[in-house]
């Protein structure tokens, strides 16, 4: 199943970043990607969901935002994105037919789980697909407009990356 997503995703990235758009960082590894293997653009399609990642991610690290420093907060990239062949797994169809279970992400919240979703993407990346379209694990639920609960995980390699229109500085969006 494919989907196309034509509107605005958005990017957190760190305040000391000089050029925003490059996705060498993903190459560490994340979900779709294990490290050294190929470039992810991870986006959001909310600032809302982009912030409850960062607060979660904070979290649990035992931090909350109230307490960081500014320069230890991230800005938030609003983006200009059109893109048509992405891989749709927001369904229990479309998770079943990249092997992972109706329930997805319930049991794959935390980075012990990457590896499973780190092979989906590889095979994923390798037949061309030009990214993911995914319920975001950091969501409680994936019903209502998918804007509250959905990512796109693009592959550069396989597809142009979205236009940076704005950025936004942590003070106005957290």
């Amino acid at each position: 199943m494919t989907a196309t997503f034509v509107g605005t995703l958005y990017r957190c990235v760190p305040v000391s970043s000089v050029d925003p758009m490059s996705v060498t960082f993903s190459l560490r590894g994340g979900r779709w990607n294990p490290p050294g293997t190929f470039a992810v653009l991870y986006t959001f399609l909310s600032a809302s969901l982009a912030r409850t990642f960062i607060r979660t991610q904070w979290a649990k690290a035992g931090t909350a935002i109230e307490d960081l420093q500014p320069q230890a907060l991230p800005d938030l990239l609003v983006l200009n994105c059109s893109v048509t062949g992405l891989t749709d797994i927001t369904t229990p169809t479309g998770l079943q037919n990249v092997g992972l279970p109706a329930m997805y992400p319930v049991g794959f919240e935390s980075e012990a789980s990457w590896p499973v979703t780190q092979q989906v993407g590889v095979r994923l990346h390798g037949s061309g697909s030009v990214g993911v379209l995914t319920r975001s694990a950091t969501a409680t639920t994936w019903t209502g407009p998918q804007e509250n609960w959905a990512e796109i995980a693009i592959f550069p390699d396989n597809a142009p990356l979205p236009t940076l229109t704005e950025r936004i500085p942590a003070e106005r969006w957290l």
